[in-house]
């Protein structure tokens, strides 16, 4: 991180704790769409990305004053935006089959990321859950290995695996 992005999320920051500042309505604005496309691809599930999102802004406004500036602003509600998700995925695994999931998954896809090709889509959304939390959050958001490792509580070593298996079972996706 730039010590010029460093001053901006200190200020962008220091501006949201003020009490009476638009400035978390402009953080929700600016990183709501990150949010929830990470939350979508993380779930597959649009209701679940939903709540996702609305929970991880309300913990960023509960915890701002935790933030502490060790990372970028985007990566500390990557971070909250990761471990909601994966709670959450935890207590849904039971009630929703993965077929209607992928299903699902499909149809809002195209409309969330209309410049991916849905194909790719549907071979992330089709991989293991640790699988496609190291994919998305290395292939696509470009977290480190050591980052995403923080972000999901694993070692770095377990992560570069996963993400190693992941492109594997892309490859094999996408030849069928």
């Amino acid at each position: 991180m730039t010590d010029a992005n460093t001053r901006a999320d200190t200020w962008f920051v220091n501006k949201v704790r003020e009490p009476g500042t638009p400035a978390f309505e402009l953080l929700y604005e600016q990183y709501y769409k990150t949010v929830y496309g990470l939350a979508l691809r993380l779930s597959r599930d649009a209701a679940l990305a939903e709540d996702v999102t609305q929970e991880v802004f309300i913990s960023v406004w509960r915890g701002v004053d935790n933030f502490r500036g060790e990372c970028s602003l985007l990566t500390w509600i990557h971070t909250i935006a990761v471990r909601t998700a994966t709670r959450h995925m935890r207590r849904q695994r039971e009630s929703q089959p993965a077929a209607a999931q992928l299903e699902e998954y499909a149809q809002t896809a195209g409309d969330v990321f209309p410049d991916t090709r849905l194909e790719l889509e549907r071979a992330i959304a089709s991989l293991p859950d640790g699988a496609r939390a190291a994919l998305v959050l290395h292939d696509i958001y470009g977290y480190t290995h050591s980052e995403i490792g923080e972000m999901l509580s694993l070692a770095a070593g377990t992560v570069k695996a996963q993400l190693h298996r992941a492109r594997n079972l892309i490859k094999q996706e996408l030849r069928k």
